[in-house]
Protein backbone atom coordinates (compact mmCIF):
# COMPACT_ATOMS: atom_id res chain seq x y z
CA UNK A 1 0.00 0.00 0.00
CA UNK A 2 1.01 3.63 -0.45
CA UNK A 3 0.83 4.30 3.30
CA UNK A 4 3.13 1.37 4.03
CA UNK A 5 5.64 2.45 1.39
CA UNK A 6 5.55 6.00 2.76
CA UNK A 7 6.15 4.79 6.33
CA UNK A 8 9.07 2.64 5.13
CA UNK A 9 10.60 5.66 3.34
CA UNK A 10 10.23 7.71 6.51
CA UNK A 11 11.79 4.97 8.66
CA UNK A 12 14.70 4.59 6.22
CA UNK A 13 15.12 8.36 6.04
CA UNK A 14 15.16 8.70 9.82
CA UNK A 15 17.71 5.88 10.14
CA UNK A 16 19.97 7.54 7.55
CA UNK A 17 19.56 10.92 9.26
CA UNK A 18 20.32 9.54 12.73
CA UNK A 19 23.44 7.75 11.46
CA UNK A 20 24.73 10.92 9.78
CA UNK A 21 24.15 9.72 6.20
CA UNK A 22 22.44 12.95 5.20
CA UNK A 23 22.88 12.47 1.44
CA UNK A 24 20.88 9.24 1.73
CA UNK A 25 18.31 10.76 4.09
CA UNK A 26 17.39 13.73 1.89
CA UNK A 27 15.53 11.93 -0.95
CA UNK A 28 13.75 9.60 1.49
CA UNK A 29 12.66 12.41 3.80
CA UNK A 30 11.74 14.61 0.84
CA UNK A 31 9.44 11.88 -0.50
CA UNK A 32 7.75 11.55 2.89
CA UNK A 33 7.60 15.33 3.35
CA UNK A 34 6.03 15.78 -0.07
CA UNK A 35 3.42 13.18 0.93
CA UNK A 36 2.54 15.36 3.93
CA UNK A 37 4.47 13.77 6.80
CA UNK A 38 5.07 16.57 9.31
CA UNK A 39 8.06 14.90 10.98
CA UNK A 40 9.79 14.53 7.60
CA UNK A 41 8.90 18.13 6.72
CA UNK A 42 10.46 19.39 9.94
CA UNK A 43 13.62 17.31 9.57
CA UNK A 44 14.04 18.37 5.95
CA UNK A 45 13.65 21.99 7.05
CA UNK A 46 16.33 21.62 9.72
CA UNK A 47 18.60 19.95 7.17
CA UNK A 48 18.23 22.93 4.84
CA UNK A 49 18.87 25.30 7.72
CA UNK A 50 22.07 23.50 8.73
CA UNK A 51 23.19 22.51 5.23
CA UNK A 52 23.13 18.78 6.03
CA UNK A 53 23.06 16.80 2.78
CA UNK A 54 21.74 19.85 0.93
CA UNK A 55 22.93 23.35 0.16
CA UNK A 56 22.13 25.75 3.02
CA UNK A 57 18.86 27.47 2.08
CA UNK A 58 16.94 29.55 4.62
CA UNK A 59 13.92 29.90 2.35
CA UNK A 60 13.60 26.12 1.92
CA UNK A 61 14.19 25.66 5.66
CA UNK A 62 11.43 28.09 6.53
CA UNK A 63 9.05 26.61 3.92
CA UNK A 64 9.43 23.01 5.11
CA UNK A 65 9.25 23.91 8.81
CA UNK A 66 6.17 26.06 8.18
CA UNK A 67 4.49 23.10 6.44
CA UNK A 68 5.25 20.97 9.51
CA UNK A 69 3.81 23.66 11.79
CA UNK A 70 0.65 23.87 9.70
CA UNK A 71 0.32 20.09 10.06
CA UNK A 72 0.47 20.64 13.82
CA UNK A 73 3.80 19.05 14.67
CA UNK A 74 3.99 19.58 18.43
CA UNK A 75 7.76 19.86 18.74
CA UNK A 76 8.11 22.06 15.69
CA UNK A 77 10.29 25.14 15.96
CA UNK A 78 10.37 27.58 13.06
CA UNK A 79 13.97 28.49 12.17
CA UNK A 80 15.07 31.65 13.91
CA UNK A 81 16.99 32.92 10.88
CA UNK A 82 16.29 36.36 9.54
CA UNK A 83 13.03 36.38 7.58
CA UNK A 84 12.85 37.10 4.76
CA UNK A 85 16.39 35.93 4.03
CA UNK A 86 18.78 38.71 3.16
CA UNK A 87 20.14 38.79 -0.35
Amino acid sequence: SVAFASSQMLASGLAAYESGHYDQAVPLLRASATNGNARAQYLLGTMYQAGLGVTHDEFAAFTWCKRAAIKGLDDNKIPTAEWPPAG
